[in-house]
């Protein structure tokens, strides 16, 4: 089963065994440690209150490969080979976490669903740094939990269930068993156990990936979420089977991480073997499970496939007996491409890409003082032909804006950004971009930065949409030097007031004036191909519904040689 890999004594002797586990469309709220009221998860409560406790960990995106990619690549999908499922794949030769472990003088092994890319070769997470690899190598066949077969290092092997009309190709594997005798978990957490008996004597990397609690999309929704039994949930009387199954699915693989750490105690190696547990992505709503009915995320907003923090927030907890504080928690900002960096540092300096995103955050798990922060976290999702989505982390705020792909070169278009305080709403519910436009911007700068060209090819460019503050816009009040308007009493107030803008290059103009809130007023321009000085006459009208004293903003957007433009300049009226 498992070939035997040598290492040198000294790393034996300084460097930590490393195990990652990974659930699969897991909530921030799915665990007890972190409120779960009705799901049972006892061993890995006991993980957390062993060690420590991430509050504000984030996954590298809301769905499958590309959060796969980027623990995998330490990358954000800003910059990462894979931002959409069922698209790319890794790039020849690009370094991973299996490689720089590998080639660090670690044992590395993967089990469970692999999933990093679409159409890939049988033997691909070994070509990508991982000696032993055993589970389901493609993302869609990881949806079967009772499979015909699952992959070791690169072969077939064959198992007891039998699946009819099975899928092929990219799709290899796909279907529903209808006849059901090993559950591929199981295989998995047997798999590790033999894994960790043979390498026990010399430092490894484990990767434990669970396909726990994802449904199997190519069943019913009655069958979707497979679990072989509903266990001590059989019986909960206001529970419908959905609610049940997900419980049990996490109830059992708990159990099962919970044999996982009573091999480390049985091998004496406990005490020299860190242990993670994350989830990839928020929790699913298929199968007839809804988030709300456990409170899957904590309360917070959304659920897969979402930018909000309920898609992308994830639980994060790590044991280290003597090195990480029992029973700690942090707040420490952090996501999945920071785990590369982590774990190299805690391999003792491995070597890893130098255009990686990570932070190492070794420090906080230390408990030591000198902990870098990120300037931004950065996410982006491809829905080819319909829309990008992008989210963005900046010290306490969250900006989220999905750009409609039809629209991207239309003049007269702008994907507005929502903005959340997460300092005092973690639950997104009060959008504040309306009175924090200077935050918006930036927020617009940041974007622009850390979206890069797909280094595939595969996908095009993310359009910029970034406002530019500058003088542009001349406003200037017509009627006296004072700067007031002309009232004429007891007739109701009239008011005029002129607008000049100069616009250096020809180009597509739509000049649009919005209030304070940055809601529109009115539309002087619209899409006209226009240069040079231009004056306009904005009029209120009687019932002062259009134009009052007071504060405004001219909205200008331009799309001419150099690019997509928008400028806003604040205007008072007096």
């Amino acid at each position: 089963m498992f070939l035997n890999f040598s290492v040198p004594s000294l790393y034996s002797q300084t460097r930590p065994n490393i195990i990652f586990i990974m659930a699969d469309d897991f909530g921030w709220g799915d665990l007890g440690s972190y409120g779960q009221q009705n799901i049972q998860t006892p061993e890995l409560d006991q993980i957390a209150a062993e060690g420590m406790k991430f509050t504000q960990f984030y996954a590298g995106a809301p769905l499958c490969s590309p959060t796969r990619g980027s623990i995998m690549t330490g990358k954000h999908t800003g910059h990462a080979s894979i931002r959409q499922n069922k698209i790319s794949k890794l790039r020849e030769g690009e370094e991973t976490l299996g490689t720089a472990l590998k080639t660090g003088g670690y044992t590395t092994g993967f089990i469970g669903k692999w999933g990093v890319g679409w159409d890939l070769d049988a033997n691909d997470p070994n070509i990508y740094g991982f000696d032993h690899f055993y589970g389901y190598v493609n993302q869609s066949h990881a949806h079967n939990y009772y499979p015909s077969f699952l992959y070791r290092n690169g072969q077939k092997e064959f198992l007891q269930n039998e699946v009819p009309n099975e899928g092929t190709g990219a799709e290899e594997g796909t279907g529903y068993a209808t006849v059901r005798l090993e559950y591929a978990p199981d295989l998995f957490t047997e798999d590790a156990l033999e894994f960790i008996d043979s390498y026990a004597d010399d430092p490894f990397f484990l990767f434990l990936s669970y396909t726990n609690p994802h449904v199997n999309n190519e069943a019913t929704t009655e069958n979707a979420l497979e679990i072989p039994d509903l266990g001590i949930y059989e019986d909960k009387a206001n529970w419908n089977h959905a609610m049940k199954a997900y419980a049990a699915m996490i109830t059992k693989m708990d159990t099962d991480i919970g044999k996982i750490m009573d091999k480390l105690k049985a091998l004496n190696i406990d005490e020299n073997t860190i242990v993670f547990f994350t989830g990839d992505n928020g929790p699913h709503n298929k199968g007839g499970y809804s988030p709300e009915m456990h409170n899957s995320t904590g309360g917070l907003r959304d659920n897969k496939f979402s930018m909000y923090e309920g898609g992308i927030r994830e639980p994060l907890i790590a044991r280290w007996p003597n090195h990480i504080a029992a029973g700690s928690t942090t707040d420490h900002v952090s996501a999945f491409w920071d785990v590369m960096s982590t774990i190299a540092d805690l391999g003792g300096g491995l070597n890893t890409p130098d255009d990686i995103d990570g932070i190492s955050f070794l420090p906080v798990l230390l408990g030591e003082e000198n902990q870098e922060e990120h300037e931004v976290l950065y996410w982006e999702r491809h829905i080819p032909g319909s829309t990008i989505q992008q989210g963005i982390r900046f010290g306490k705020w969250k900006g989220v804006r999905s750009i409609a792909w039809s629209r991207r070169n239309d003049s007269n278009y702008w994907p507005e950004m929502e903005l959340f305080d997460l300092d005092v709403d973690p639950y997104e519910s009060e959008d504040l971009s309306g009175i924090n436009e200077e935050v918006v911007i930036q927020l617009e700068e940041f974007m622009a930065r850390e979206s890069e060209p797909d280094p595939t090819g595969n996908l095009e460019d993310v359009p910029d949409f970034v406002t530019q503050v500058e003088e542009v816009l001349s406003v200037k009040d017509c009627y006296s030097c004072s700067g007031q308007m002309l009232k004429s009493y007891p007739n109701p107030v009239q008011n005029t007031a002129s607008i000049t803008i100069n616009i250096d290059h020809p180009g597509t103009v739509t000049l649009n004036i919005l209030d304070i809130k940055g809601q529109l007023v009115t539309r002087l321009i619209e899409n006209q191909y226009l240069t040079g000085s231009l004056t306009l006459s904005l009029e209120g009208n009687k019932d002062r519904s259009m134009l009052s004293s007071g504060l405004y903003l001219c909205e200008l957007m331009i799309n001419d040689h150099r690019g997509k433009q928008r400028v806003i300049e604040k205007i008072i009226i007096q």
